[in-house]
């Protein structure tokens, strides 16, 4: 017969189990979201460099076209 105590004991256990499952679980999400902001980040700033730099050609050919029809 078990005692009381070796009860207490058996439902900490099993609810500290699946407490730290649970725990992994999100740890391992978190690290697949991270990975997932990092490789977006990499993309938003080669997008703002090619921004820039698209609007910059514009702005050449503007200028470049400005000049030929107020001549």
């Amino acid at each position: 017969v078990r005692s009381r105590r070796q009860r207490q004991m058996c439902i900490r256990d099993r609810i500290y189990s699946y407490h730290h499952g649970a725990i992994q679980e999100l740890n391992k999400i978190v690290e697949h979201k991270d990975s997932e902001i990092k490789v977006l980040q990499l993309k938003t700033t080669s997008l703002e460099e090619q921004n820039i730099k698209l609007k910059s050609r514009l702005d050449a050919i503007e200028k470049h076209l400005g000049a030929h029809f107020f001549e």
